[in-house]
């Protein structure tokens, strides 16, 4: 058998299928009919299963954390991924990304099952990957997680949609937590002074020593398998490859996420139920949503996620949008693009340039596309990330002209 070092090494092949072209008028026509197709079999995720339950007892495990991820550029001191924490409760952490689960669902799609001893050392031995694609001088400085490969899921064309949320819903101490809360709480970002140098029989690497509380384990270990575990997600067309009748993207489309919960439950039921009470989750009224109407097309158009793509492609693409600017053309990116400029305060226009328009925006002078866009649909700089603190109802009474219309199309999206 592969080792599992050898596997992540390679954790791209075999390649997942490209998202075919296709539409689906229900949920459970597109499940049926494309998300089914790209599940790990059922024995895949029961070994999976039997892996994770033993090791989340073992004593000195390391548990990846979904925290500290992203912040802008002058902020870059604040970032933690790859960090390492060693904690008075026998177990260690590491801050990530939403990466670090894809390779999860790659190996398990691949039916590839470690050994519990060569998985748990390959996180102790700090050589199982924290993440895979870009970093920074700031995170290669401390971090003690290295990066690994890219399993190729988003190159296909699919997000890795978590079922169960991961950065909210969890009962601790009768209230509902969000990650953001947990995280303060139990699991402090720190100053960057408190990782210290150390060294095992691996080399030098970074840590620091964290005092936590004593529920701190049972809170880590929720999250964990909230986000890792292969119960927990599918393979769904991501935001720029799907259009829908619905929401602005199917990955986070509540009534999907509780059909896919459904089926775990008949699919793979008293181990699904034991799974699901590890998850601190407060008890819901279950719902059914299996004819719900979607009307979703999917597919990779354009070519906007192939490599290959010629210059002039890409010159003829960015044209494209320059007219649509002109002709004030607010199409679905754009107001995706809208969105993520007035709920984030954190993102920039190289950001929404690479993300929403595929285009390969410079590190310095770029970002200028994707800012006459934002400022056609009537949106300053004034206006980043205010719907973090206020509610769009209220921005719509006090806006006025082409930003009044562009905020009354978003609120019809986001409430539906």
């Amino acid at each position: 058998m592969v080792s599992l070092i050898d596997k992540l090494n390679l954790i791209y092949q075999p390649r997942i299928r490209r998202l075919p072209t296709g539409f689906a008028s229900s949920i459970e026509e597109l499940w049926d009919n494309l998300i089914s197709k790209y599940l790990p079999s059922k024995e895949s995720v029961l070994k999976w299963n039997d892996l994770l339950m033993e090791y989340i007892l073992m004593p000195d495990s390391v548990f990846a954390l979904r925290g500290y991820n992203t912040f802008p550029k002058d902020r870059y001191k604040e970032l933690r991924r790859g960090f390492l924490t060693k904690t008075n409760q026998n177990f260690s952490f590491f801050y990530t990304d939403n990466f670090f689960a894809a390779y999860f669902q790659k190996m398990a799609i691949d039916g590839y099952i470690p050994s519990l001893y060569e998985f748990r050392t390959s996180l102790v031995e700090r050589k199982f990957p924290a993440r895979f694609g870009r970093n920074t001088a700031e995170e290669r400085e401390l971090m003690a997680m290295l990066q690994g490969k890219d399993p190729g899921i988003n190159n296909a064309g699919f997000k890795l949609a978590h079922i169960i949320p991961v950065g909210k819903n969890y009962y601790i101490e009768n209230q509902e937590y969000n990650i953001n809360t947990i995280l303060n709480k139990f699991f402090p970002k720190g100053e960057r002074s408190d990782w210290e140098l150390t060294s095992d029989n691996r080399g030098n690497f970074y840590e620091r020593k964290l005092q936590v509380p004593t529920n701190a384990k049972k809170i880590i270990v929720a999250h964990f398998l909230r986000f890792i575990h292969p119960l927990n997600y599918f393979l769904s067309p991501k935001k720029s490859c799907e259009n829908n009748d619905k929401c602005v993207e199917i990955a986070e489309y509540e009534p999907l996420l509780n059909f896919a919960q459904e089926y775990n439950k008949r699919l793979y039921g008293n181990t699904y139920n034991d799974y699901l009470s590890l998850l601190l989750l407060k008890p819901a009224q279950e719902k059914n949503y299996y004819d719900n109407i979607i009307n979703i097309e999917y597919g990779i158009i354009d070519k906007k996620d192939s490599k290959i793509r010629t210059t002039i492609e890409r010159d003829e693409y960015k044209d494209k949008i320059k007219n649509d600017v002109m002709k004030s053309t607010f199409n679905k990116i754009y107001l995706q693009m809208a969105i993520e400029y007035l709920q984030n305060p954190y993102t920039s226009f190289r950001k929404l340039e690479r993300e929403f328009l595929d285009i390969d925006s410079k590190t310095r002078g770029g970002g200028f596309i994707s800012k006459k866009i934002i400022n056609s649909m009537g949106i300053t700089a004034k206006q980043k990330g205010i719907l973090a603190s206020t509610s769009i109802e209220k921005e719509i009474v006090k806006a006025e002209s082409n930003y009044l219309n562009t905020l009354t199309l978003i609120e019809k999206i986001i409430k539906s």
